[in-house]
């Protein structure tokens, strides 16, 4: 009986583990892009997924939005706006949703406006890389606020959520 229920538990554990690496994957989305933010004004990226690993970069903005490219234990493959990639303890990052503002074309802003119509009046001026919290998405537009202004920005000019096509 011993012996039947050590073979049970030897099949079982494939099987655990096969289901938890799909689970980790489809926790970060795998092929499909996933971002958080940092919870803290000092959160350090290092070179791999320990604090035996040196430091890479100093983030000192809390809210910046990073993609996550991959997991390791507690730790998170991240990478920013501007490409770096490194590890981050998942402690230090936030569901929150933010984003950084990227122009479209010639001009280095973007414009605020008060609904999501075409002929909406503009209530901002949003210079790039200002940081914007992000309320929630519906379609080709992001509800988003900055100071205490509120208003609309299109997704293509955010980096740091989903763009869905």
């Amino acid at each position: 009986m011993f012996k039947v229920m050590q073979m049970k538990n030897i099949f079982r554990l494939p099987f655990l583990l096969l289901f938890s690496l799909c689970w980790a994957s489809l926790a970060y989305g795998g092929e499909t892009q996933q971002f958080m933010s940092l919870r803290s004004d000092e959160t350090y990226m290092r070179y791999g997924p320990s604090t035996d690993h040196p430091i890479k970069w100093v983030y000192r903005q809390k809210g910046w939005p990073v993609q996550i490219l991959a997991d390791f234990d507690q730790w998170a493959k991240i990478r920013d706006m501007s490409g770096e990639e490194g590890w981050v303890h998942q402690s230090l990052l936030s569901t929150r949703s933010y984003a950084l503002v990227r122009s479209q074309g010639e001009k280095p802003y973007v414009l605020l406006k008060k609904s999501t119509k075409k002929d909406s009046r503009a209530t901002l001026r949003i210079e790039e890389g200002a940081l914007v919290r992000v309320h929630e998405c519906k379609n080709m537009f992001c509800k988003v606020s900055i100071s205490s202004y509120k208003g609309y920005l299109e997704k293509k000019s955010l980096w740091g959520i989903v763009q869905t096509k």
